[in-house]
């Protein structure tokens, strides 16, 4: 013992370990704050991400003009289209709210797909059916997505969606902006738009295709501007990489009379 010193072995024991309390408290409070800085790091790199993508999609939207096309009430359009190797008339029908309307001419025949707001249906001679059938399942929760003339990154936080950038890639040799759009179901999509013309030049996205998930491409090209709105006049479809079906409208008309008769399966 030291001189002077008049500490019990007990005093000793106790100051190791109050000693030992202070480096582990030490060592917990560093643990905890290494945790909350890397946590805060996350959440902050998470709401700059946010941040990031609703810049974009705000020039996106002044590139489009998204506002002439708020004001649109309709849309018809005509065009030609390749579907595994034939060629067939393309008829696409657009009306506020939710009501859309395909037409494919093919080998003399009309398949017509439609959704009035509520039912989505299908009328496919192909099959031996003249008659409208009700959709169900994906292919009608698809193609019911698809009537929202606005689309899902327009007022994505209030159909309940949420949007980030997850980097940049090259799409056609151009570079491009990437946004994961994660639908309020949980499913997710990404858009590719164009770093330069802020336009969507291609939406990834995974779907039922007979039964089994696999990866559906859309590329948009030869973007027209038709009464102040951009619209893609083309668009390539792709399953698994492969083509499956190419489109180009030639003829769009807005506002025209739509009557609800044309979406309603009855």
């Amino acid at each position: 013992m030291i001189p002077g010193e008049h500490r019990s072995e007990k005093g000793r024991i106790f100051g190791c370990c109050l000693r030992g309390f202070d480096y582990s408290f030490q060592q917990t409070t560093m643990k905890k704050a290494i945790s909350l800085s890397v946590f805060m790091a996350f959440a902050a790199m998470s709401v700059s991400m946010a941040q990031d993508a609703d810049k974009i999609l705000d020039k996106h939207f002044r590139a489009i003009g998204q506002d002439k096309l708020s004001k649109i009430k309709t849309i018809d359009a005509r065009g030609s289209a390749s579907m595994m190797g034939m060629s067939t008339g393309i008829h696409m029908m657009a009306k506020r709210p939710h009501k859309l309307r395909m037409v494919i001419e093919l080998q003399g025949m009309e398949i017509i797909t439609g959704y009035d707001g509520k039912t989505a249906w299908t009328i496919n001679p192909m099959t031996g059916s003249s008659v409208p059938v009700a959709m169900s399942g994906a292919e009608a929760d698809g193609f019911m997505e698809s009537a929202d003339m606005d689309g899902k990154l327009w007022d994505y936080a209030q159909k309940g969606h949420k949007v980030e950038l997850v980097g940049e890639e090259d799409v056609h040799g151009k570079a491009s902006y990437v946004l994961k759009l994660t639908k309020a179901g949980g499913d997710d999509e990404k858009y590719y738009i164009d770093k330069e013309s802020y336009l969507i030049v291609m939406v990834k996205a995974t779907a039922p295709v007979n039964g089994t998930a696999m990866e559906v491409e859309a590329h948009m090209s030869d973007y027209k501007r038709i009464e102040g709105y951009m619209m893609p006049m083309s668009t390539t479809q792709k399953v698994g990489g492969q083509t499956i079906m190419s489109w180009t409208f030639d003829e769009v008309r807005f506002n025209t009379n739509l009557d609800d008769a044309l979406f309603s399966m009855e």
